[in-house]
């Protein structure tokens, strides 16, 4: 595999295939999900929204892993810690 994760990114909303490190780095990974919303801090996020999102993220990942468990992921790690302020 190779070092650069695969990801899929938009302004506000960035899912990438890797592990995030105890030092923040992501390690290329083809079994984990990595979701992190509002890399560049734009919106104050309420802990409700937050964890809708994050919830049916969740929901998605585990909805594609039943339907073909070959190729999805089935860790989910939501970097919500790092991406939001209180």
């Amino acid at each position: 595999m190779s070092d650069t994760p695969l990801k899929c990114t938009t302004r506000h909303v960035r899912i990438f295939a890797a592990t995030v490190g105890s030092d923040g780095i992501l390690t290329a990974a083809n079994d984990q999900l990595t979701l992190d919303l509002d890399p560049d801090n734009e919106f104050e996020w309420d802990a409700g929204p937050l964890t809708k999102v994050q919830q049916r993220f969740a929901e998605l990942v585990e909805a594609a892993a039943t339907i073909n468990a070959a190729c999805c992921a089935r860790t989910v790690t939501v970097k919500a810690d790092e991406v939001f302020a209180e």
